[in-house]
């Protein structure tokens, strides 16, 4: 019987954690920003993507691909700790935060792994 090897995540991609906000549109209504909590390290990890036509036949096309972020483990209510609805933020893309676990085998415990959502748009 062989012993189970346990995979260690290498975080080598910097990750801005944004949490969402609203601010006046200048029209009396309110449109989203999104305001910076910090600064965290992860691996990202793409999955398969699928694409959708927005607006009708003439709306552009949008391609929502699932990425598994991994990161150390904060503990619940650290503002390290994502949540979902949160973002994370590279210099050119972004990915919603869909849900936030604990990570299990194969990983090796003191992970977090997020299920996030990065849409492009063409």
């Amino acid at each position: 019987m062989s012993a189970r090897r346990h995979e260690v995540p290498r975080p080598g991609t910097r990750l801005r954690l944004m949490s969402p906000g609203a601010v006046p549109d200048g029209a009396g209504g309110r449109v989203r920003s999104w305001t910076e909590l910090g600064t965290v390290w992860g691996e990202l990890r793409a999955g398969r993507g699928g694409a959708r036509l927005q607006g009708g036949s003439g709306g552009a096309v949008a391609s929502r691909v699932p990425v598994t972020v991994i990161l150390r483990a904060a503990p619940v209510g650290d503002p390290a700790r994502p949540v979902p609805g949160q973002r994370f933020m590279t210099e050119a893309r972004a990915f919603d935060v869909l849900s936030v676990a604990e990570a299990g085998a194969p990983i090796v415990p003191g992970w977090l792994v997020c299920t996030c959502e990065e849409e492009v748009a063409r």
